[in-house]
């Protein structure tokens, strides 16, 4: 709820279970009692919680944030410290792309958690949408990737409500 073309929600409490909740009989709805599900950032927590509740629909899932890190490393990576001792090859790599993660692209998050209401200026104009994508790690390789966003939240008036979880 209030993202994309969904409507905004009108009472608190949308977290991520509860849109998992929502999204099971939405696919009931649509003809679906089998499915999978595909989540990032806010997505894949709801996509991880869909498997939890709903075993029985949900055949799979893919999230490209999982949020599986030892407690250890994930606090090594949010300090952007050296890595742990013994990590090579596609887990060190991992390690890195978590911590320059946790180093760079993370302020918009923060920002929208501790104070959302500063970013409702992006409700006036479509022109502050794309530097804001930026933030979230879409270079100038990925423009469409940018057009996109900003098109769909600007069009459906997301961003606010958006920004909000």
């Amino acid at each position: 709820p209030g993202y994309g073309y969904s409507a905004e929600p009108v009472a608190l409490g949308w977290d991520p279970v509860r849109i998992a909740r929502a999204w099971v009989v939405l696919m009931q709805r649509l003809g679906y009692d089998r499915f999978v599900a595909q989540g990032g950032d806010w997505g894949a927590a709801v996509t991880q919680q869909l498997a939890i509740i709903a075993p029985d629909h949900v055949m799979a899932i893919h999230s490209n944030m999982p949020g599986t890190v030892p407690d250890d490393i994930l606090a090594k990576a949010i300090a952007n410290a050296p890595p742990p001792a013994g990590l090579a090859g596609d887990e060190l790599n991992a390690y890195r792309q978590l911590a320059d993660f946790y180093t760079h692209h993370l302020g918009y998050a923060v920002e929208m958690a501790n104070r959302p209401q500063t970013l409702y200026a992006l409700l006036d104009s479509p022109i502050g949408l794309p530097p804001s994508h930026k933030t979230r790690g879409c270079g100038s390789s990925q423009l469409m990737e940018s057009v996109s966003l900003t098109s769909t939240f600007w069009h459906a008036s997301t961003q606010r409500p958006q920004s909000r979880h």
